[in-house]
């Protein structure tokens, strides 16, 4: 048995017949049809609409355009045979809101080049099929179409709706309503029928739009009158989306108005730019770690070519000779001057003394950066011992090619398992230098 819940002169809520509600007082939407008549138009070719604009291949005022065209065709669907139809321009100036013909007759045209509508003036036809419109990309177009449930169908699209739509409304607006009709709108057994279920992330993904703009072009859709909600638990909602109807019979009403702010300012207006929200990428978080540790460094080393040392070895801070050649290449790339043969000595008995995970590390930090206030008097004393003991070296090879082969012997014998063994490759690899 069937219980009307609100009867009214072409439509009535009334219980599911049969089926064991869902939620508790559950109610179907039927009509025989829409308050002010309706237009089949195939699912399809709804999306196919909204696809050209989304690709640029028209623009909003098309779009508009389209659906006063769908009206102003529906005005004429009972002309008596052999009396042939008249279109204007003024006409669809007065649907669209446009104050130009010219803009008219170019929406016609993009219209027409697109492959969405051919208007003449005594006629105005659409596509039969999809094959007919120029889309771009077209196999995105089939996955994001695949989303439709019953894409092949013909949507009873209300001419109330169509008017609004050909009017000024919004982008955001304009795709919460196709959306809506899409989902909510059914023909069966001859019959409108207009609830069930819409989520918001289906919207978004379908119509390429923000979630959050599809939830605020809800609430408006919800404010003028066209959307009703039904009360549903949350497991329900979060689970098929929000549950409501469509109001068969709607009609526009213009004391539904946003809140304006008064024109009396105290302070001058700042200038707004309005900006479409970022899209929702990556929305499935990554279990890839995407900020990488460091290398390990070998103890006692340091790598970095960009303090112009070369790889510095912790056994190069013991041996006075090998610390006097980097004394030698600090001078030859200008990072100390010949005067801080003390300081250098220093910083490396510093280094030893203090550098408890990286001496070596420290040592070059101190000698690039010239950080002598850290040197002790403790630290100077032990290197003017280790001066003493310094025999003159002969210059007969630059030291630059001193200091290149001993980076060589350096590298070659970085395999070393001992400290002592790694020193007696530098040993051999200077003796071959002072014998050149």
């Amino acid at each position: 048995m069937l219980v009307a819940l609100d009867a009214g002169p072409t439509g009535r809520y009334v219980f599911r017949k049969g089926v064991k509600p869902m939620i508790k007082g559950s109610w179907e939407v039927t009509a025989d049809r829409p308050a002010g008549g309706y237009v089949a138009i195939r699912a399809e070719l709804l999306f196919a609409v909204w696809w050209c604009y989304e690709r640029s291949t028209i623009e909003l005022a098309d779009v508009r355009m389209w659906f006063a065209l769908q009206e102003v065709v529906a005005r004429r669907c009972t002309f008596e045979s052999g009396r042939s139809a008249r279109f204007t321009t003024g006409e669809l100036m007065e649907l669209t809101g446009q104050q130009r013909r010219a803009s008219i007759k170019a929406s016609l045209r993009r219209l027409e080049k697109a492959g969405l509508a051919r208007s003449r003036r005594s006629s105005i036809t659409f596509p039969r099929s999809i094959d007919e419109i120029a889309l771009d990309e077209k196999a995105e177009f089939d996955g994001r179409l695949a989303l439709i449930t019953n894409r092949r169908r013909r949507v009873p699209v209300p001419r109330r709706i169509l008017r609004w739509l050909a009017g000024k409304s919004r982008r955001v607006l304009i795709a919460t309503t196709l959306g809506h009709l899409l989902r909510l709108l059914y023909l069966r057994n001859g019959a409108c029928r207009a609830d069930g279920n819409c989520k918001a992330s289906w919207l978004a993904l379908v119509f390429a739009i923000d979630v959050r703009s599809v939830k605020q072009g809800r609430r408006r859709l919800i404010e003028c009158g066209l959307l009703q909600t039904q009360d549903a638990p949350q497991w329900y909602r979060n689970r098929y989306g929000w549950r409501g109807a469509i109001n068969l019979q709607w009609a526009v009403d213009n004391s539904v108005q946003r809140k304006r702010p008064s024109r009396k300012r105290t302070l001058p207006r700042q200038r707004f730019v309005a900006k479409r929200p970022p899209p929702r990428q990556n929305q499935k978080l990554s279990s890839r770690d995407s900020n990488q540790k460091p290398a390990r460094r070998t103890v006692g080393s340091c790598g970095k070519e960009r303090w112009g040392l070369g790889e510095v070895e912790l056994a190069m801070l013991h041996d006075d000779q090998l610390t006097l050649r980097l004394l030698d290449c600090a001078i030859q790339r200008r990072i100390v001057g010949t005067g801080d043969r003390l300081n250098v000595f220093a910083a490396a008995e510093h280094a030893l003394r203090v550098g408890s995970r990286n001496p070596a590390g420290l040592f070059v930090w101190l000698v690039v950066n010239r950080r002598w206030d850290y040197v002790t008097q403790a630290d100077e004393d032990a290197a003017r011992r280790r001066l003493q003991r310094i025999e003159d070296v002969p210059a007969s090879l630059p030291p630059g090619i001193i200091a290149e082969r001993l980076r060589n012997g350096i590298r070659e014998g970085a395999d070393r398992r001992s400290d002592e063994t790694g020193i007696a490759q530098i040993s051999t690899v200077l003796q071959q230098c002072l014998a050149a």
